[in-house]
């Protein structure tokens, strides 16, 4: 029976160009099942075998090897009725590989595909579907644009299928080789064990790479993660059109060359991320820091100035006062970093309440679009309206994963907003080392700029309470207002101080 279906596979060429001569020879050698009238013989005569599990279900009309699925329904799979076939062998509840595998088939034909994958993740668990010529067969077709179709149709594991499909024993299957990388989606190193399975256009693989490059970042592994770029994300990104992963491209290896300490090229990257990204302003202001660190003055004169306007907007930009700050401080503009650091605190004493505020809800507010995000939202949307136009397959396991599917997007808004907390609290400590550069210099030249009455000077404290809630107690006055009542003549020898 196996040689005979794998034979009928390899001739599949034959039966295209010439199938009624084809299909005269193959019933010679099998013989004709009785039950079979003979219109529905002419009928049979008359169609075109031209995929591997028609040519199966086929054969196993013919040659009584139907497991109990009803010939009618396999003539119909033949015959590409494929809706009929469906309706029909669902109603025939039959727990057979072959009938199994018939429905995940349907279901794939009919444009079904969560469900398709679904049952597909059943079948693979059964020795009696595992390398035999119906598995060949069926994923011939269904496994032929599954890395595609994975991402187009944003198909996703719940956490029972993740197990699944790390337990199943090693295969070259497409589908299996695909489903693999994707339950390895956000495992740091783990995840680029299983790019290989992927087309080199696929965007799961960026994904995976990702996940390596940031985890070879944050130990400090530069040489490793620049490794990954050039080998995962370059050949990607010269074939890709979509700007945002080319903006995301160049973002990430500005980054990397910045903490390589490869200043230049570093600015380089950043600089070539266009206005219109989303991305561009937060750019911006992490390749400031170079000019910061090269004591670039001129630079950070204009571009401090140019941002001022951004501060006043209502986005989630800490960092921007942060840079702000220190270059005032740095370029000896007291008066206007006084300004800076008050807004500072009274802009985002209101952030902190909102982030607390979202940390504790049920159903966070989303901050950003991610690729989580995407594939579980749209997965889920796709998953309910193949459910609506089939509900006959609703079932716990598809209540289940949609269930799991609002978990993880909840998870992943959360963690947008903890994140933004761990920033904010980072930059509330950076800002501490503002005041003391501040306080430092003012210290320096305080014979010469304070000839009245001295004030005194305040500190900013900015505490935390457990791991996300921030608090800003007010002290009265941030710094003695006697203190910025600098002149341009005193800030001029600032300067002129800070280069002996």
């Amino acid at each position: 029976m196996r040689l005979l279906t794998l034979a009928l596979l390899s001739s599949l060429s034959l039966f295209s160009a010439d199938n009624k001569d084809a299909l005269n020879q193959l019933i010679d050698k099998v013989g004709i099942d009785n039950e079979l009238s003979a219109t529905e013989l002419v009928t049979l005569k008359d169609v075109k075998l031209d995929n591997p599990f028609i040519i199966h279900a086929y054969t196993m009309m013919l040659t009584n090897q139907n497991e109990g699925v009803p010939k009618k329904i396999l003539m119909r799979i033949v015959k590409k009725e494929n809706k009929e076939a469906l309706n029909e062998i669902l109603l025939l509840n039959n727990p057979s590989t072959l009938a199994m595998a018939a429905k995940t088939y349907l279901l794939y034909e009919n444009g079904l595909f969560h469900l398709a994958m679904g049952e597909w993740l059943n079948l693979i668990q059964r020795a009696s579907y595992q390398n035999t010529p119906v598995q060949i067969s069926l994923e011939q077709v269904i496994g032929k644009d599954i890395a595609k179709n994975l991402v187009e149709k944003s198909f996703y594991l719940d956490d029972e299928g993740v197990k699944i499909v790390q337990n199943l024993p090693k295969t070259k299957s497409a589908i299996y080789r695909s489903m693999l990388a994707l339950s390895f989606l956000k495992k740091g190193e783990e995840s680029l064990k299983y790019i290989k399975y992927l087309p080199e256009t696929n965007p799961l693989r960026i994904e995976l790479a990702k996940s390596a490059v940031i985890y070879f970042a944050r130990n400090g592994e530069l040489a490793r993660a620049a490794s990954v770029l050039k080998s995962v994300f370059k050949p990607y990104m010269q074939k890709s059109e979509n700007v945002d992963e080319l903006v995301d491209y160049y973002l990430m290896l500005a980054r990397l060359l910045y903490q390589a300490n490869a200043y230049d090229a570093s600015e380089h990257y950043y600089a070539l991320i266009p206005e219109s990204s989303p991305r561009f302003l937060q750019a911006r202001i992490e390749s400031l820091w170079i000019s910061y660190i090269k004591n670039d003055f001129s630079t950070l004169k204009g571009q401090v100035v140019s941002l001022e306007d951004e501060l006043i907007q209502n986005k989630f930009m800490p960092e921007l006062y942060l840079m702000s700050s220190s270059a005032k401080v740095k370029l000896c503009q007291f008066d206007s970093a006084k300004k800076t650091l008050d807004q500072f605190v009274s802009v985002y004493k209101d952030w902190a309440s909102k982030i607390n505020m979202h940390l504790k809800a049920e159903d966070p507010e989303l901050i950003e679009k991610t690729f989580t995000y995407n594939l579980y939202h749209n997965g889920k949307n796709h998953l309910k309206a193949e459910l609506k136009k089939l509900e006959a397959l609703k079932s716990a396991k598809t209540d289940y994963k949609i269930a799991f599917a609002n978990k993880t997007i909840q998870a992943e808004k959360r963690r947008q907003w903890k994140n933004r907390g761990v920033i904010l609290s980072n930059i509330i400590r950076k800002m501490r080392f503002v005041k003391v550069e501040y306080i430092s210099l003012m210290n320096r030249f305080k014979d010469r700029a304070m000839t009245m009455k001295k004030d005194e000077v305040h500190t900013f404290q900015a505490s935390s309470r457990g791991a996300d809630e921030l608090v800003f107690p007010y002290d009265g006055d941030l710094w003695g207002d006697d203190y910025f009542n600098i002149n341009a003549a005193i800030e001029s020898s600032c300067l002129q101080g800070l280069k002996k």
